[in-house]
């Protein structure tokens, strides 16, 4: 499952430096891609929450955060302390596996995960 996070990393990475965004692509892309991994656990969660317990319920605004920067702290970690911006770029950069067609796949199911929660009303309170 990392190797196709590291190759979404990657994909976007060289998006931007085809967009010509030559100053700081990997800020772009490792914000995007924790953005959407964030939302795919918080949608777990609300998911969880909303199988195993009935009624309203309470998402407070500082969990989010605290979720989010969680997560960006874990991918900044693990790509560029542990396995390096260089490194992951060299070795991903020609992994074809995944195309813009599946990352593009990937966006769409995230988003459409929440909508779908939100329409079966397993959405919290958001304060």
């Amino acid at each position: 499952m990392l190797n196709f996070f590291d190759t979404l990393f990657v994909k976007i990475h060289n998006q931007y430096i085809v967009w010509k965004e030559k100053d700081i692509p990997h800020v772009y892309s490792i914000l995007i891609l924790s953005l959407f991994q964030s939302l795919n656990i918080i949608s777990i969660l609300i998911l969880a929450k909303g199988l195993f317990e009935k009624g309203e319920w309470i998402l407070m605004k500082w969990q989010i955060i605290v979720i989010m920067i969680a997560v960006l702290a874990v991918d900044y970690i693990r790509i560029f302390k542990i396995i390096g911006l260089k490194n992951i770029v060299n070795k991903f950069t020609s992994n074809n596996s995944i195309s813009h067609f599946h990352i593009f796949l990937y966006f769409l199911i995230s988003i459409a995960f929440l909508i779908a929660l939100k329409l079966v009303n397993f959405f919290p309170v958001v304060l």
